[in-house]
C-alpha cells in the first residue's frame, strides 16, 4: 500500500484518494482502513517509508574531501541526485505538511541535516568567517539548493539537468568563492 502511494506521487498525483491507492495496490478500501485510520495516516506512513527508502541517498559521502572546485561539483551533483529521486514525493509531502505536523517536522529535520552537510562539506571556507557573516554566507549559498529553487530551475531550464547543474555550480562558486578569496 505504501509503495502504491509512492507510485502515485511519482506519477504526478500529489493527493491520491484512498480509492486510487487501493486500485494501485490491488486491495480493497477496507484493507487500507484496517491498517490506517484515515488517508492522512496513510500519507504519513508513505512519507516515512520514502524517507527510509531514500534516506541513505540523502547522505553526502566524502564530505569535505578534495579541492574547492571538486567539492562544489560533488555537492551540486549530490543535491541534483537527491532532487531527482525525491521531487515527486516532496511535492506531495509538502501539500500534506500543511495539515500534518509530523510531516512538517520531518521536513524540518531533513532541512537541518542538509544544512549540516553543507557546513561540514565547506568547513574550510566557512570556519574563518565571523559567526554573523557565516550565517549570511550559508543562507545565501543554500538558497539555490532549496526544493522550491530546484523546481524553479527545472521549469526555467525545461528540465535540462546539465543546465541546472551549470547554474548551481556557478552560483555556489560565486557565493563561497567570494568569501574564500577574502580569507585566503
Amino acid at each position: 500500500m505504501l509503495d502504491a502511494v509512492l507510485e502515485l506521487f511519482e506519477g504526478g498525483s500529489i493527493e491520491p484518494s484512498v480509492d486510487e491507492v487501493a486500485a494501485r495496490a490491488g486491495v480493497s478500501n477496507r484493507s487500507i482502513y484496517r491498517y490506517f485510520e484515515d488517508r492522512d495516516g496513510l500519507v504519513r506512513a508513505a512519507v516515512a517509508h520514502a524517507l527510509n527508502r531514500y534516506g541513505p541517498e540523502m547522505l553526502l559521502e566524502q564530505s569535505g574531501v578534495g579541492s574547492f572546485e571538486e567539492r562544489v561539483d560533488h555537492f551540486v551533483d549530490h543535491r541534483l541526485h537527491v532532487y531527482s529521486a525525491m521531487a515527486p514525493i516532496t511535492r506531495a509531502a509538502k501539500v500534506a505538511a500543511f495539515n500534518e505536523p509530523t510531516i512538517a517536522h520531518q521536513f524540518e529535520i531533513g532541512r537541518l541535516n542538509m544544512r549540516q552537510q553543507f557546513l561540514d562539506h565547506f568547513a574550510a571556507e566557512l570556519s574563518p568567517l565571523a559567526p554573523g557573516m557565516q550565517t549570511r554566507v550559508v543562507t545565501a549559498a543554500e538558497l539555490p539548493f532549496q526544493f522550491e529553487s530546484f523546481e524553479f530551475l527545472r521549469r526555467s531550464t525545461n528540465g535540462m539537468f546539465d543546465e541546472m547543474r551549470t547554474i548551481l555550480v556557478d552560483l555556489l562558486t560565486m557565493c563561497l568563492g567570494r568569501f574564500r578569496a577574502s580569507v585566503a
